[in-house]
C-alpha cells in the first residue's frame, strides 16, 4: 500500500467498524497501523528537513531520499524455498503483480538447490543456490527477510531452515501445507504435516501460519481428482457426493499468500482456510457434463468408513495418493471449508475462480 492509500483510508476505517465482519476488521486494523506508521515517518522527515536548511536542489534530493526510505521501510521481503512445484510461480506472479504493488520489496528471493538455466527470464526474482541442510548456507539468503515460505515436501527436514530463519530474524513462516486441513485431524500423512508445523512453532519464529486450500482446482479439472477423468469421464465417489468440498485455484492460492505474507505477526491467524469455491463432487460432475457435453460415468461407494480406515492405517500405497485424498476428504473437518478466511485475504482485491469457469475454459469450442 502506498503512503496516500494508507492515509486516505483513515476516516473510512473509523466509520466501518460497526458494519463489517471480524475478518475485514483485521484488515482495517492493519491499514490503520500502516497509516500511523507512515504519518510518523513523514513527521520525522519534515523535522529533519527543518533542522538542516539546504539549497532548494539539495532539499528536493533530501526529500526524495527520505521518501524512498519510508517506502522501503514499509515494504516486506519475501523468500521461497523450492521452485519446481505447483505453487512457486503463482506466488511469484502474485507478489510482483500490480494488485500488491508497494507491499513487497523486490526481487522475490528463491532459495533452490539448482538455479534454473532460464533464471534470467524471471523478472523481479533473485535465485540463491543453497544447501537446505546447512544453516550457514541458508543465512545469507534469509538476511532481511520478513516472510519465508517452505514449498518443499512436508517430510523433508526443515531443521536447518528453521534455525537459519530464527538466526536471521524471519518474522513469518509458512510451512509446507497447502492442502486439506489438519487443525482437527491428526492421522495418515496429515499427522506428519502437523508435526512439522508444531516443530516450526517451537523453533521460535514469531508467527507460523498454516494455509489450507482444500483441493487444487486444476487437479479437479485437469487430473480428475474429485472430478470425472478428462479422458474417460469416469469417477468413483465415496459417499453420496454431496459433502462440501473446498477447491482453490493455484492463482488464487498465490494471491492469498501475497495478501498475507507482508503483514506483521500480530495481524495473522495461526491457520487460514481458503476456497475459490466450496462445492461438492455432484456439483463438479454437473459442471463437467454441462461444459463438455459428455455424460460422466460415476460409481458411488457408500462405505466411506472402509476406505478411511485403510487410509488411516497406511494401507493405501503412497503412489495412489488420490485415493488417500478421497478417503480423508470424507472427514468433515478436512475439506469442508464452509467457514473460511476468504474475506481476510481478499477484501475485494480480485475475483475468485470457479469450477464452472474452469470447465468452460477447458472445453470451450
Amino acid at each position: 500500500m502506498c503512503k496516500m492509500d494508507a492515509l486516505g483510508r483513515w476516516d473510512a476505517i473509523k466509520h466501518a467498524r460497526t458494519v463489517v465482519s471480524p475478518a475485514v476488521l483485521r484488515q482495517l486494523g492493519a491499514w490503520e497501523n500502516k497509516a500511523r506508521q507512515v504519518r510518523s515517518d513523514i513527521v520525522a522527515v519534515r523535522r529533519s528537513i527543518k533542522r538542516r536548511p539546504t539549497a532548494a536542489g539539495n532539499s528536493i534530493n533530501s526529500i526524495a531520499s527520505a521518501s524512498l526510505k519510508i517506502t522501503l521501510s514499509t515494504m516486506s521481503t519475501i523468500a521461497l524455498l523450492g521452485f519446481r512445484g505447483q505453487l512457486a510461480k503463482p506466488i511469484v506472479d502474485a507478489v510482483t503483480s500490480p494488485e500488491f504493488a508497494g507491499k513487497y520489496q523486490l526481487p522475490v528471493r528463491v532459495l533452490t538447490r539448482t538455479i534454473p538455466d532460464d533464471a534470467e527470464a524471471y523478472a523481479n526474482v533473485k535465485f540463491y543456490k543453497v544447501d537446505a541442510t546447512d544453516v550457514e548456507s541458508l543465512k545469507p539468503a534469509l538476511e532481511g527477510v520478513h516472510a519465508l515460505l517452505n514449498l518443499t515436501a512436508f517430510d523433508v527436514s526443515a531443521d536447518a531452515l528453521l534455525e537459519a530463519a530464527v538466526a536471521t530474524g524471519v518474522q513469518v513462516y509458512f510451512p509446507s501445507d497447502f492442502g486439506i486441513s489438519g487443525d482437527h485431524y491428526n492421522k495418515s500423512f496429515i499427522a506428519g504435516k502437523n508435526a512439522a508445523a508444531a516443530k516450526a512453532r517451537a523453533a521460535g519464529i514469531p508467527k507460523v501460519v498454516r494455509i489450507y486450500n482444500g483441493v487444487f482446482l486444476e487437479f479437479v479439472t485437469d487430473y480428475g481428482l474429485f472430478g470425472p477423468n478428462p479422458e474417460t469421464g469416469e469417477l468413483k465417489v465415496y459417499g453420496d457426493g454431496n459433502h462440501p468440498l473446498a477447491t482453490t485455484a493455484l492463482a488464487d492460492v498465490g494471491k492469498s499468500v501475497a495478501s498475507l505474507a507482508y503483514r506483521s505477526p500480530s495481524e495473522l491467524p495461526d491457520s487460514v482456510r481458503l476456497a475459490s469455491e466450496v462445492t461438492s463432487v455432484n456439483k463438479i460432475v454437473a459442471e463437467y457434463e454441462k461444459a463438455s457435453g459428455k455424460k460422466a460415468k460415476v460409481e458411488y461407494d457408500p462405505d466411506t468408513k472402509a476406505i478411511l480406515a485403510k487410509a488411516e492405517a497406511n494401507e493405501i500405497p503412497p503412489t495412489d495418493f488420490f485415493t488417500i485424498l478421497y478417503a480423508l476428504a470424507t472427514v468433515d473437518t478436512t475439506t469442508n471449508f464452509v467457514e473460511n478466511e476468504r474475506e481476510l485475504v481478499n477484501p475485494g482485491l480480485w475475483t475468485w475462480k470457479t469450477v464452472a469457469g474452469a470447465f468452460a475454459e477447458k472445453y470451450k469450442a
